[in-house]
């Protein structure tokens, strides 16, 4: 078979089991390629023996050492696992085993093949047997496309689900020169419409069939009576998809594909899951165990004391800032009198000065000027100045003066 894809593309994870064990390319024989699934079943309505050494040296003698065998449909079967073409061949001629039991040995109906999901909207022109004959050539044996209705009428989307030969989807499926990933596929738990269980369906249902909407082995058609579910008994009916029950098996299902397990495997496996999580909570609590009563009565002493401390806080942050707004509104009411009184002071005739002086080099203030001059400036606007005392004289006059105490 000619093939218009690269065999190299990327393998699946470890954790499928039905995985190569080595890449095609180190594997020129394929004698560990995926596992393929044989059925040995005895014919002429006979038993298989009971000894499994007579089964494993039948096998062994006529196509060496396979992957695994293990016994099927309570045991009148046996299902064989190979993992190379060569293998499969010579074990589908076995016709009788060392103790002279008439068998046959053919391929397993459904578990030969794998399925995926893919969008394409390139191919939303073309029918399923058009991409299914068009894929072909990748081990495409069937195509399903999800449809959806738009105005009461059924139209198809570019999802579809591809069936593979072999027991591992690929990672990818090249539409022409497109390379389009694939995603898992996870199939609707088994779910008999008869008795609302799970793992088989109606046609193959032990049990007595029941209401789907109150449990009751009674069947009716518009059922007046409260909502029951025979699974987890909650109050919902049996095909709800939030009982807890159904969820359980949704999560089967995915290990089960995520794996490439039997459903019997994969119910051990969501078991031991759920073991080690409970295991994992029991340890924490040992670790770190529940407080005493007399812890949690500290505790409550410390919340009660800390929301003491809060409470006083802003109390105090309250009574600050009443104190500012105080100050604030005092400082106000002073800054606005003294301009009051410095306006009423004020003549036309006197010069309008800044009440901030200017600093640098030519400025006058106050502190800066000489008596000299304040002398001066006071005689030219005709206003009395200060007293002029004899440390302000001029310092010859004052060396002139007789000391204390001499009459001159």
């Amino acid at each position: 078979m000619a093939e218009s894809f690269p065999p190299w593309g990327g393998l699946p994870g470890p954790s499928h089991k039905n995985s190569r064990t080595i890449p095609s390319w180190m594997d020129p024989d394929n004698l560990h390629g995926q596992v393929q699934f044989l059925v040995l079943k005895p014919t002429n309505q006979t038993k298989l023996p009971q000894n499994p050494f007579v089964i494993a040296k039948s096998i062994d003698r006529i196509a060496g050492r396979i992957d695994g065998a293990s016994p099927t449909d309570g045991g009148k079967s046996i299902l064989l696992a190979v993992r190379s073409q060569k293998q499969s061949d010579q074990l589908l001629q076995l016709k009788e085993l060392i103790d002279g039991t008439p068998v046959n040995v053919e391929l397993h109906p459904t578990r030969n093949t794998s399925q995926c999901v893919v969008s394409c909207r390139e191919v939303a022109d073309l029918k399923d047997t058009e991409i299914c004959q068009a894929l072909e050539d990748q081990d495409v044996v069937k195509v399903y496309r999800f449809t959806r209705k738009v105005e009461g009428k059924t139209l198809p989307t570019n999802t579809m689900v591809l069936t593979f030969k072999g027991t591992v989807p690929p990672t990818h499926v090249w539409f022409g020169y497109l390379r389009v990933p694939t995603r898992p596929y996870y199939p609707r738990p088994m779910q008999c419409f008869a008795c609302g269980r799970f793992g088989h369906t109606k046609t193959k249902c032990p049990n007595n069939p029941i209401c789907p909407n109150c449990g009751d082995n009674t069947l009716h058609p518009e059922c007046p009576n409260p909502s029951y579910c025979v699974n987890c008994q909650g109050n919902h009916c049996t095909s709800n998809r939030i009982c807890p029950a159904y969820q359980h098996e949704q999560n089967i299902v995915r290990i089960r594909v995520d794996m490439g397990i039997p459903h019997s495997d994969a119910v051990k496996e969501y078991r031991s899951r759920l073991n080690s999580a409970s295991h994992s909570r029991v340890q924490q609590r040992l670790l770190n165990p529940l407080p005493s009563a007399q812890d949690n009565d500290k505790i409550k002493a410390l919340e009660k004391k800390i929301a003491d401390l809060l409470e006083q806080n802003a109390q105090l942050l309250a009574k600050i800032t009443a104190i500012e707004n105080s100050q604030n509104d005092d400082s106000d009411t002073t800054l606005t009198d003294t301009n009051s009184e410095a306006s009423m002071d004020t003549t036309d005739d006197s010069p309008i000065r800044n009440s901030t002086p200017k600093r640098g080099r030519g400025t006058e203030s106050p502190g800066n000027i000489s008596p000299a001059r304040q002398t001066k400036s006071l005689k030219s606007t005709n206003q009395p100045g200060p007293p002029i005392y004899a440390s302000q004289s001029n310092s010859k006059e004052s060396s002139r003066l007789p000391p204390p105490g001499i009459n001159r």
